[in-house]
Order: C-alpha cells, then structure tokens, then sequence
C-alpha cells in the first residue's frame, strides 16, 4: 500500500479518529487506526469499547491499493509536526517489513505494525451497509442538541443505573426529543420532525455524543440511522463534495426501568422570574469559593412587585442570591429580575446551575419555582424548546419570610419522578 496525502487533510484525519483511540486499549489491535484505500480516497478507522468512527479523507494519488495498521499515537504525533506539505504512507516500509514508513520532506520515520493483522480489526458499521433512518438534522443544531443536555447524564463511574449515563432519544407523533438524567436534574430538547408515524426510542451514552459533537463540522446534515443489528445508532456527515465523510457508531444502552420523563417537567409555576443569562453566571461564578465550603449551596430568593414589605434592603423585581460558609463567611448579590408571582426563595446546586448557564447562547432566561420543595424550572428566552429542571436542596432553613402556599399560575401540579438532593 501507498498513498501520498496533503498534511492538513491527514492532521485532520487522524485527530477525528484520534477521539476513538482509547487511552488504554483493552486489546493490543485497538492503539491501530487502520487506513484503507477506496479508489481516490482513503478511509481511516478506529474503534473502542462504545463508539467506532470511519473518515474518508480526498488524497494526492494512490500508487498502490492496500489496507494497513498505523500505530495511532506515533502517526499522529508525526503527522502533527510536519510541515504542511505532501505526507508519503508506505507499507510494508522499503527498509523493514515489519514496519511501515512514512515520509515528509526531509522527515521520515518506519513504524512497527507487524504485530497485528489489519483483518483482525474489530468490524465498523458504516453508512453504506444500510440501516433504519431515523432523523435528519442539521450540524449546527446537533451541536446545540448536545450542548444543553449531555452535562446533564450521570458520569460512568458514578452512576447507579446504565441508563443514566446517556442521552435518550424518543421520537413520536412527528416529535423528536433528546433528554438526560442523573436523576438529580434533568436536561430535556424537543423538535418536530417530518415524519409523525415514525416511532423509536433509544439511550445513546452521553460521552459519545459529545465527541460526536467535536469531529462535527462547521455546517452540512447529520444523517442518523439505526444499524440492521439494532445494536447500535450510526451518525453520518458528508461534504458536498465529497472532499470528507464521518460516520459515528455508537453501542446502545439498556433502558430498562428509565424514568418516565413526561411527568418529570412541571406544568405549574408559583412565581416566575426573568434574568440576564451572563449576569447570573457572573454572580454565582463569585460565589464558588464559598459554596465549595458549604456543598455547592446556594439560596436563591424571588422578590415579587406584589408582596407587601417591611424591610427597606429588599427591593421589589430582584433576584437574591446568598451562600453562608461556616469557615469563610458570608457572600450575597442581587440581580434585577422581572418577577411575576409572590416572594419565593429555595436552595440550588451552584455546579448544576453554572452548567445549564454555560450551556445557553441566549441572552435571557427564565426561572420559575412552584415551591422550596419542588423542582425549579429553568428555560431560555428564545426559539427552541428546551427545559432543565432540578431538584433543590432540602433539609436546608429558610428565611423567616418562607415559602407561600403555592398558588398554581398554568396548568395543574406535576408529578415528579427526579430524586431530591438531602443537605
């Protein structure tokens, strides 16, 4: 095999794969990527545990058809500190067999991959094998998709249940949503689609949609197919002109005894509350050294316009924010906030509302609470359909002003099945 490519072709090539090269490969044939001839291109390949990723990449010429394994971290890291200028593959090398070479300008290198036989790499499925066809999207907004609801998933080596590390997708009634739980809070995306008999439900692992979120290009579509096997979702981009093509595969998780997620979000609010996005981040972001003390605490209060007051520091249509550390002190900011309803005050996590802050691109958001004991509810101000809900911290004391019996504002009390953190 031989096969000359540009160096920031290949670069690109190999950093794409790269995000399926495990850090420590469980059998020795997976530190491969393996590059495979196709006619006026060239498709690299790996593969771990969850996920497998193909990319084809436009090369120079094709001297001679082949397959060959190229030891993932010796290619990239040569690859990466070239020149950019044509980069010359050769296996077997011409000066060992056991090796194969490559070369460019006066840079040249045999690498050993004797040890392992390219037909023994574990089989990937690609999108020319065929599947069922899910859904359409476009690149951008996957990439949102992802953002706002893969923080949410439970971290693999934390989580009670399979199901909660990844992100689940449920399409129905011509409705598409993407939704993930740790059970602590939720993070939940809904679109329509064109097809309203289509009827799927799967769990893909979160952390494979986030790397399938940083090999995704800048624009094009997003095919998503289930593969024949039903064991896997495949996702594939391809340029319009064929100058690049990913696909992404991507085991399947259990869903057994998932949540059900229709009952999670309320449909009531007590008091609602408008606030500028970057200005919220800002003052809980001042408050992190305090709420590091104090389990990531923070006291949130609503200061309604309808609320009668006796107390000259409380201004109406404000956000209040407070963190006590025992060993630190005391920190407090106020945010104006467009608040509907009467006061009401509740404890959040810090980490968890910092995350779904990051998260939006809006300039607003909405923050609207039933009760101290119930979920609060947080959306942007803007086109999409999106919701977070998270649990407060309960066993916390409140102020003397406490919480006034809820008084339901649209909708009747939602039943929820997410599970309430304990100070």
């Amino acid at each position: 095999m031989k096969f000359t490519a540009t160096q920031p072709k290949l670069h690109r090539g190999l950093i794409i794969v790269g995000h399926a090269v495990p850090h420590r490969a469980t059998l020795p044939i997976e530190k491969y990527i393996l590059a495979t001839t196709e006619g006026e291109r060239v498709r690299l390949s790996a593969r771990q545990e969850d996920i497998g990723i193909h990319y084809w990449i436009d090369v120079e010429s094709v001297e001679r058809e082949g397959v060959v394994l190229l030891p993932a971290d010796l290619i990239s890291d040569f690859v990466r500190n070239v020149p950019a200028a044509s980069v010359v593959v050769t296996s077997p090398s011409p000066g060992r067999a056991d090796s194969c070479h490559v070369r460019c300008l006066l840079s040249r290198a045999d690498m050993q991959n004797a040890t392992d036989d390219p037909a023994e790499f574990p089989r990937i499925p690609s999108f020319d094998q065929g599947g069922e066809s899910l859904l359409c999207l476009d690149v951008e907004l996957l990439k949102q998709i992802i953002a706002r609801t893969a923080f949410a998933a439970a971290e693999k080596e934390k989580s009670t249940w399979p199901w909660s590390v990844g992100i689940r997708i449920e399409i129905r009634g011509g409705r598409a949503m993407f939704a993930a739980t740790d059970s602590f809070r939720l993070a939940m995306y809904t679109l329509a689609v064109p097809d309203d008999q289509l009827q799927c439900t799967l769990i893909v692992p979160a952390r494979s949609m986030e790397k399938l979120s940083k090999i995704l290009p800048y624009e094009g579509a997003v095919q998503v197919l289930l593969t024949p096997d039903r064991h896997m979702v495949l996702f594939h981009i391809e340029a319009a002109d064929r100058s690049e093509s990913i696909d992404l595969s991507t085991r399947l998780l259990i869903s057994q005894n998932y949540p059900d997620l229709r009952h999670a979000v309320p449909s009531a609010w007590t008091t609602r509350a408008v606030i500028h996005t970057q200005d919220l981040a800002s003052m809980i972001k001042l408050m992190l050294p305090y709420t590091h003390q104090n389990g990531d605490k923070i006291h949130v209060k609503l200061l309604g316009a309808q609320t009668e007051r006796f107390s000259l520091s409380e201004e109406p249509n404000t956000m209040v924010l407070e963190t006590v550390a025992q060993d630190i002190g005391k920190i407090e900011n106020t945010l104006p906030a467009q608040v509907q309803g009467p006061d009401q005050e509740i404890y959040l996590h810090a980490h968890y509302l910092l995350e779904v802050l990051a998260a939006l691109d809006t300039s607003e958001v909405a923050l609207e609470l039933t009760d101290c004991n119930r979920p609060a509810v947080i959306k942007p101000i803007g086109p999409g359909e999106y919701v977070y809900v998270m649990m407060p911290i309960t066993g916390a004391q409140l102020s003397p002003a406490q919480v006034v019996t809820p008084q339901r504002a649209n909708g009747d009390d939602a039943v929820v099945s997410l599970t309430t953190r304990q100070q």
